[in-house]
């Protein structure tokens, strides 16, 4: 009797939040077809990299850990070119902060 990881089944809401199946979502990823049903309670850096680049609303925290919400908190988008770019070094900044 196999098992479903804690990976598996947040991956799989995800799929069905974006309403595709898993051979749609591993096509668009580039990934193996039985990818999504097969993973276990970890995902290879290449495969996580694969998946955020085609899904970059998708909270990787969230979907390794299950801490968080599901969907990354994207910033707002404004008519101002000024506080997009103020909003883009507050990312920028964070980041590099996280990296200390």
């Amino acid at each position: 009797m196999q098992t479903n990881s804690a990976v598996k089944i947040r991956l799989n809401k995800f799929l069905k939040y974006l309403g595709i199946g898993q051979a749609k979502f591993a096509q668009t990823v580039g990934l193996s077809r039985g990818f999504a049903n097969n993973v276990g309670d970890s995902i290879r850096t290449e495969n996580l990299a694969k998946i955020t680049a085609v899904y970059p609303d998708l909270n990787t925290v969230w979907l390794l850990t299950g801490e968080g919400s599901m969907l990354r908190n994207l910033p707002v988008p404004t008519n101002s070119e000024n506080t997009n770019q103020q909003s883009d070094d507050m990312i920028h900044d964070n980041f590099f902060q996280a990296l200390k």
